[in-house]
């Protein structure tokens, strides 16, 4: 009975092995036919802008929530992405082809319970807009709309990473949506 149980041990462990193995290949094979038809994930693609420009400047956050934090965030983590998925370069104003702005409509934290449900359940959520405008004639030449990000989290010690990952969901939306082309 020993001798039994071991091979059948055996023969699980190389027939999970075996479909781990089969597993891996199927995705890599997956990912490869996704990206030869021209699908692409989109926080990947890289970005383009508008008219060919490439000098930006961020020249106004508007903030209308007491949150400090919000504004800087908000700056470092949108020049980061379109640095990182764009041909840009952060100027001067003076030497800038786009100004910036980037309006911040709502942000909220917030407790959400469902009818029957005894736990309780937090959102940190966003909303923002960002535009660009010429900064030559300052007429606006892209807007993304407004964009929400969100993140649930499930304690106050939670909060603040979950209110930053909103923001940067939000940001990284916008920059999608900038990358879909003008």
């Amino acid at each position: 009975m020993g001798k039994w149980e071991d091979g059948k041990h055996h023969y699980v462990f190389l027939t999970l092995a075996l479909c781990s193995c089969l597993l891996i290949f199927l995705t890599s094979q997956l990912l490869l036919l996704l990206s030869g038809c021209g699908y692409h994930f989109s926080s990947l693609s890289p970005v383009s802008l508008p008219q060919g420009y490439s000098c930006l400047y961020i020249s106004r956050v508007v903030n209308p929530s007491q949150e400090s934090w919000l504004e800087p965030k908000i700056r470092s983590y949108l020049r980061d992405e379109l640095t990182r998925r764009g041909q840009v370069r952060w100027v001067s104003k003076d030497k800038a082809e786009i100004l910036v702005r980037i309006n911040i409509k709502e942000f909220s934290t917030a407790s959400v319970k469902g009818e029957n449900d005894l736990s309780v359940k937090y959102v940190a959520q966003v909303v923002l807009e960002v535009l660009m405008f010429s900064a030559r004639d300052k007429t606006l030449i892209w807007t993304s709309g407004q964009i929400t990000g969100n993140k649930s989290y499930y304690n106050e010690n939670e909060k603040k990473e979950a209110a930053e990952q909103a923001v940067e969901k939000a940001l990284e939306l916008v920059v999608d949506r900038l990358g879909n082309g003008f």
